[in-house]
């Protein structure tokens, strides 16, 4: 549900910081930590990108994704081992109930394609449409890229919305963001929506003129020991006559580079919350997660999986909920029901549920059943 009394996601001007104001860069330092611990999202100006190129790079997407659909589709991602191309409306999934209603576009650094048998997870060359088809395409998306000094980006192109279709679908579904940190460009149209988690209740990030929304993802809460938050956001379709673009840089490091706790993110006493680990092995983790819960949600597996059960009972009353969960596990097994507590664990809007779904594990566990690692 929304709230009739939004929360204010900061819009900071980051100028003094990059003129190195001292004074300034104290202000902003303190304003972008409070904002990264709460609500995980702000939007920056004075970020010193030149709107022309912004202009200049909507103006080619408009243009890629107005392309014939055999076009683009010759450029679909399954044809890329780094996943980079097109995406078509309605093959990604990430909140129970509702399709992603969206077309993407996904580039990285690009590799020459003599060089790609030394890639690596994500790695690899783009693809493109002939330069005839989008004149400038390429350059202006790699100009782009260099300005944003991004490790990868994902462009993308929302349908117009029917009041109907708004009640069934999502610009994309209520997901957390892999990387560390994710830089958005967004036009006029507005949709972008984060959870406050202590009222359970959505709000709009709405659009400033100039601005990129930057969000916390999840690498960069386990180095900070969950002080920043990484937040759970959503794009809703607005109901409109018109497209919607954005445009995503997912700053995710390098493949080698190790997720540990920071050292002064520790208070005296406490431990560190999460286990060491490469950037590499948790990129492959959320990535398998990702497209195994997708597999979940368009093929429901099979009938008496516990996904399937769950789906088919659930409530929305986060203590029904729970007795459901506690209901299909215990009907269908301990290892049945692994992957539904991961997925409500990873995915869930509700704290209620998800805090409900770990009370099951220790439960289950409790009674002898199998040992659980989520």
């Amino acid at each position: 549900m929304s709230s009739s009394a939004p929360i204010a996601i900061p819009v900071i001007d980051i100028r003094g910081y990059l003129s190195d104001d001292k004074s300034a860069t104290t202000s902003i330092i303190s304003s972008m930590s409070s904002a990264a611990q709460s609500p995980g999202f702000l939007q920056i100006t004075g970020h010193g990108i030149a709107p022309e190129l912004t202009t200049r790079l909507l103006d080619h997407l408009k243009a890629f994704f107005a392309l014939p659909i055999e076009k683009k589709t010759a450029l679909h991602r399954n044809n890329s081992a780094a996943l980079r191309g097109f995406e078509a409306v309605g093959e990604q999934s990430l909140e129970k109930g509702v399709m992603d209603s969206k077309e993407g576009f996904m580039i990285g650094p690009d590799w020459e394609p003599e060089n790609a048998k030394n890639a690596r997870f994500l790695q690899g060359p783009n693809q493109w449409p002939a330069e005839t088809d989008v004149v400038g395409l390429r350059v202006v998306m790699m100009d782009y890229f260099r300005e944003m000094q991004a490790l990868s980006k994902t462009m993308f192109r929302y349908p117009p919305t029917t009041p109907e279709m708004s009640e069934k679908s999502r610009g994309i579904g209520a997901h957390t963001d892999f990387g560390a940190l994710t830089l958005l460009l967004q036009d006029t149209i507005g949709g972008l929506e984060v959870f406050h988690r202590p009222t359970e209740t959505w709000h709009p990030v709405q659009p400033v003129d100039g601005a990129f929304v930057v969000n916390i993802g999840d690498m960069l809460e386990r180095w900070t020991n969950n002080k920043y938050t990484s937040t759970l956001h959503r794009v809703i379709s607005p109901v409109s006559n018109q497209y919607r673009y954005s445009v995503a840089f997912f700053n995710e490091g390098l493949l080698d580079q190790m997720i540990e706790c920071i050292p002064t993110c520790l208070e005296p006493g406490q431990k560190a919350l999460y286990e060491p680990v490469k950037v590499e092995q948790h990129l492959r983790e959320r990535q398998a997660q990702n497209n195994r819960y997708r597999h979940m949600r368009i093929s429901m597996r099979k009938p008496d999986s516990a996904f399937a059960q769950y789906n088919g009972a659930q409530s929305g009353d986060p203590v029904k909920e729970v007795t459901i969960i506690y209901d299909v596990i215990t009907s269908t097994g301990v290892a049945a029901g692994k992957e539904l507590l991961e997925f409500l664990l990873r995915s869930d809007a509700s704290t209620k549920i998800a805090e409900g779904a770990q009370k099951v594990i220790a439960v289950v566990n409790e009674s002898g059943g199998d040992v659980l690692v989520l």
